[in-house]
């Protein structure tokens, strides 16, 4: 068995496996990490290690994904993926079996990690199916493409919100959603039924904010992909008389 592994500049890390058994595959990972300089390589081998025992293949799978990876995460995003169930990264897993699916899920993990280390590590953690489905759609654009849309985002209201809130701010941030209905039904029926803030459970209802925000924003980021696509896609109509 052998692990071919490119530059970490590249977009992805390249490793090719054939594994007889994990006890190899986690060989070959250790000899790898320690040939490389990785940032904090005993705490990757400790998240990669997990991937050398079932429920996940023998063969190479994730792992070169995962490599390409972990230099963009934060110290604090390394310890956070070390504890991500393995439900979570299986599904991953179960996505990259096929190959027409491999590169755009490369493309878009790492885009959406790049664009917030949040969303890709709690998305994993809460929506995995969700994260991976915009994954592969925004995988399939250009990098130019992906970059003129993720700055878009920035002046979505979806993304108006903070991520440290206080209670004040909670308040007038719900307040601006509700004009769109853009709230968690706990909220909205808090609002519905004309209850006082005095009362509310604010806690609860941040935590819910900021899970529906979460998925909200990972299912607006498809659906602008698909609106690019089209317009992308859409041929050119010249009238009589134009020159294209």
């Amino acid at each position: 068995m052998a692990f071919s592994l490119a530059s970490h500049s590249r977009q992805t890390i390249n490793c090719t496996l054939v594994a007889n058994s994990y006890n190899q595959k986690k060989t070959d990972l250790a000899r790898l990490i320690e040939g490389n300089e990785f940032p904090q390589p005993d705490l990757l081998l400790e998240f990669c290690s997990r991937f050398c025992s079932h429920p996940f293949p023998k063969s190479d799978g994730t792992l070169s994904l995962w490599l390409s990876l972990w230099p963009k995460l934060s110290e604090s995003g390394r310890a956070v993926a070390l504890k991500l169930p393995n439900p979570c990264l299986n599904h991953i897993e179960s996505r990259y079996r096929k190959p027409e699916r491999a590169r755009s899920l490369d493309n878009g993990l790492a885009w959406i990690l790049e664009h917030d280390e949040e969303m890709f590590l709690e998305g994993l953690r809460l929506y995995p199916h969700a994260l991976c489905r915009t994954a592969e759609t925004i995988g399939s654009l250009s990098r130019r493409q992906w970059e003129k849309l993720e700055k878009s985002l920035w002046s979505h209201r979806l993304w108006s919100v903070p991520k440290d809130l206080s209670e004040k701010e909670f308040w007038l941030s719900a307040e601006r959603l509700l004009r769109f209905r853009d709230l968690p039904q706990s909220l909205l029926d808090h609002f519905d039924m004309g209850c006082s803030t005095e009362s509310a459970r604010v806690e609860d209802f941040t935590l819910s904010l900021q899970r529906f925000l979460l998925r909200k924003r990972i299912e607006k980021i498809r659906s602008l992909t698909y609106e690019a696509q089209r317009v992308h896609s859409a041929p050119r109509v010249i009238g009589i008389g134009s020159h294209p």
